[in-house]
């Protein structure tokens, strides 16, 4: 009998008990046996009822239990047993293998704890934790593995724009947008359980385009008054998190006037335009450029500007005569406006009326009209004044860089 230490005679002969035990069973065990007795000279094998013995490979699987439920942060036991195990005569190795071992050890190694202690992070969930049973006498093992589920609240919350080149977007960030364009605005959380999303524009709730995506935003056409803050909110009942972002709209210049009067025997011009970015505003006099803030003896500029506004006035005191051309210029980034002042000469003798900047208004020293007209590029119309009398050619001039 070979590697006889594996098997012992339990029974006693005399008393007809022939019980034999095998420990350490081994698949090199199956086979047939039979019992033989030898006493001094006799000699005896019993073989009129042969036993077969067949060793077959370990069906058991270990079993994994998680004492409490795995949390980010939170300690837990974890207790690996397998089934059957203590009737074995040694007590077999048990190794764990798993990402979230990490803090306890490196691969796969031996180790005879049934019992481990976890301490998961986030990047945990998802993961695997695997426990191997290995019995070396009989050098068989089973094992047994397990997904792990972390709970953990919101984290690494996002905005983006969902373009080939899209950015994602920090927290506090100023987004510019061009006034007309559409906008779409995901927000991911990670989380487990999912986090509920939800977004705010300044104090008021916004009801998701998408029930079934509440972290998409759309702004089908985008216009000045949604500019503000908008924040994405994730809730869970392990935490919240938000982040937000301020949209600020970007639009081409739109122009308010010249309008044009006389005072105080000078022509007196304003002009105002809004945009964002904030538009500069230039006067030009005939084909000349007047610059922003500057005075002679002939004529004075003054600009000035607040937020989105721009402001300039124009005093003319010489070269005020009919043919005579003053543009009032705004222009950003995102486009050019202007508009043109024409003094044309009066006909006839009306009373003295300040009519802006389609008016006319007396010299009384030269005793000449003077009618005020608006030239631009966008089609054209006729600008009436008093009596209905046509004084000059309306046009409106925009055009994009």
């Amino acid at each position: 009998m070979k590697n006889k230490r594996h098997f012992l005679l339990l029974g006693d002969p005399q008393a007809a008990n022939c019980s034999l035990s095998i420990s350490g069973v081994q698949k090199a065990h199956s086979g047939r046996y039979y019992f033989r007795l030898e006493k001094g000279t006799v000699k005896y094998n019993y073989r009129s009822n042969l036993l077969t013995l067949i060793v077959t490979g370990l069906t058991q699987t270990p079993d994994i239990h998680i004492r409490e439920p795995l949390q980010s942060g939170h300690l837990s036991h974890v207790t690996c047993s397998m089934p059957g195990a203590c009737d074995w005569p040694m007590a077999p190795n048990i190794s764990w293998a798993g990402a979230a071992l990490r803090a306890l050890r490196s691969g796969l190694e031996p180790s005879t704890a049934s019992e481990i202690q976890l301490t998961p992070n986030p990047q945990d969930h998802g993961t695997h934790l695997t426990c191997r049973v290995t019995f070396p006498e009989a050098g068989v093992s089973s094992e047994r593995t397990v997904q792990l589920s972390v709970s953990y609240a919101p984290q690494n919350l996002t905005i983006s724009i969902p373009t080939a080149d899209g950015p994602v977007i920090q927290n506090g960030t100023s987004l510019p947008v061009l006034e007309g364009q559409s906008l779409r605005l995901v927000c991911v959380a990670h989380s487990h359980p999912p986090a509920r999303l939800s977004w705010t524009w300044g104090p008021q709730t916004l009801s998701p385009e998408w029930p079934s995506d509440p972290g998409v935003l759309e702004l089908p056409w985008v216009q000045t008054e949604h500019e503000g803050e908008f924040t994405c909110h994730a809730r869970s009942p392990l935490g919240a998190q938000h982040i937000s972002l301020s949209l600020s709209v970007h639009y081409p210049p739109r122009l308010l006037g010249p309008s044009c009067s006389w005072e105080a025997r000078a022509l007196r011009c304003s002009c105002s335009s809004r945009a964002w970015p904030a538009p500069s505003l230039h006067w030009r006099l005939g084909e000349g450029l007047l610059e922003g803030n500057s005075s002679n003896a002939s004529l004075r500029v003054t600009s000035s500007s607040t937020g989105p506004w721009a402001n300039s006035s124009l005093s003319l005191h010489e070269g005020v005569s009919s043919g005579l051309r003053l543009s009032c210029e705004a222009q950003n980034a995102h486009g050019t406006q202007s508009a043109t002042v024409l003094l044309l000469p009066g006909q006839g003798e009306w009373p003295s009326t300040g009519l802006g900047a389609d008016g006319l208004r007396l010299d009384r020293r030269s005793g000449q009209r003077l009618f005020f007209g608006c030239l631009g590029d966008a089609g054209l119309e006729s600008s009436r004044c008093a009596e209905g009398r046509t004084v000059g050619v309306l046009r409106l001039r925009g055009t994009s860089p």
